[in-house]
């Protein structure tokens, strides 16, 4: 086996000889040019592209792109390209080659669709606290949902918010959505929110890049806000009614926005009632009706306000009653310097009481007749304590009697038969019952 052995140096200009040669030098490389070389251009139309070098030697130049293309014009040095239905951003590459002494040259021109906004749609998100409605509490958080189609580039596209003509937010469309984007606004609702119409507009402004500011508008979207104490309504009636008697009442209900939205409805014994009247007085609300006690005992009256879809109400009992006039009568004979014994009778549950009576016996009175109590009047009253109320009905009872001197105005002669005879003197003695009160 032959042992390996290093061969001799070269000769240092042979070794020189062999190695590439650092000084060597490329043909320098063409220059090309793309004309527009930004292009913005509406989407769905055409736009010429004209390549073009610095090479008068009948060079190829061609065009590299996906797009539908056609050569519209050429020269010596420079060739259009047609490019048709435009639809996405696109770079096609311009390359020029077989220029002798020169390499190939290449450059892009940059093609940016546009596609002014359309389609707007503005809505009202439905969430937890609330369905999807027209009406909506003050003070509630919402979220308003704008959704655009087109509107590209999207750098360059906004969504503004507005309440009338007033803006209220302005957001920026995100860039990587689709052909379709929604931008959503959080906004809390507010009185002044009250049956004022949204909008959202797109703003596609491309006056930087040389062109106009493209707008789009949503059709209006229009909610009522709403405001309703939590406290409920006060409702106004006598808690006791007589039986057989008609009475008016009355419900109201302050701080109410907007108070023409508002409905006050009045129930008796679990019926609507057919309203009188109602007024509006500020931010306040009445509505009186007419309520009939037929039976005896507690019914209940009840006051309903709505409004949005807020109910507040209450409830009171009023306790229908009877009571009858009392009983007042008096003994005989009536005649001066006799006993009369005045009695007063109610019936249950209530009490009599005669105007005078002593108060351990306040149903009896008893008396002698004197000459002043000639024309006397006397009451009886039949009294009903009934939930912090004392309700009363009344009789009157009038003394008349003759003095012993002679008859009164109420006593009378009369003509006896024939013969002119008179009749004996009469003391014309009456009991007058008086109007019940």
């Amino acid at each position: 086996m032959g042992i390996l052995r290093p061969l001799p140096a070269l000769p240092a200009l042979l070794l020189l000889s062999l190695l590439p040669s650092s000084g060597a030098q490329e043909n320098p490389k063409l220059q090309v040019w793309v004309d527009p070389p930004n292009p913005v251009i509406l989407a769905g139309t055409s736009v010429t592209v004209n390549c073009s070098t610095d090479c008068a030697d009948s060079p190829t130049i061609g065009l590299e792109t996906r797009l539908v293309k056609n050569v519209e014009s050429s020269g010596t040095n420079w060739k259009a390209f047609r490019l048709s239905n435009v639809t996405q951003d696109s770079s096609p590459l311009c390359f020029v080659n077989n220029c002798p002494g020169k390499s190939q040259g290449i450059t892009r021109a940059n093609i940016v669709v546009f596609e002014p906004p359309k389609n707007l749609e503005l809505n009202l998100e439905p969430s937890q606290e609330h369905p999807s409605d027209s009406l909506i509490p003050v003070g509630w958080n919402l979220t308003l949902s704008c959704r655009v189609a087109g509107g590209r580039p999207r750098q360059n596209l906004s969504m503004v918010l507005l309440r009338g003509t007033q803006v209220i937010s302005r957001q920026p469309v995100p860039e990587n959505t689709l052909d379709t984007a929604t931008v959503e606004f959080p906004i809390t609702a507010r009185r002044q929110g009250n049956e004022t119409s949204f909008f959202c507009r797109a703003e596609l402004d491309l006056q930087p890049r040389g062109l106009e500011l493209y707008e789009s508008s949503s059709a209006p979207l229009k909610f009522y806000t709403y405001e309703i104490t939590s406290k409920p309504p006060n409702l106004m009636a006598s808690p006791v009614l007589e039986a057989g008697t008609e009475k008016q009442v009355s419900c109201d209900m302050d701080k109410l926005f907007p108070v023409e939205r508002a409905h006050i409805q009045l129930f008796w014994r679990g019926q609507s009632l057919a309203p009188n009247s109602t007024t509006q007085q500020g931010d306040l609300l009445r509505v009186t009706a007419t309520i009939t006690a037929e039976e005896e005992g507690d019914q209940e009256l009840t006051c309903r306000v709505t409004l949005g879809n807020e109910t507040r109400q209450i409830s009171e009992n009023v306790t229908v009653y009877y009571l009858s006039e009392p009983h007042f009568t008096a003994s005989e004979p009536i005649k001066k310097g006799s006993l009369v014994n005045l009695s007063c009778q109610a019936d249950f549950p209530a009490r009599a009481v005669i105007e005078g009576a002593p108060p351990n016996e306040t149903d009896r009175l008893s008396l002698i007749v004197q000459e002043k109590d000639n024309g006397r009047v006397f009451t009886c009253y039949a009294v009903l304590e009934l939930r912090g109320e004392k309700l009363t009905k009344k009789k009157t009872l009038k003394l008349n009697f003759s003095g012993r001197n002679g008859p009164d105005a109420s006593s009378r002669r009369h003509t006896g038969q024939r013969g002119g005879s008179e009749s004996p003197e009469h003391h014309g003695i009456h009991l007058l019952p008086a109007a019940a009160n």
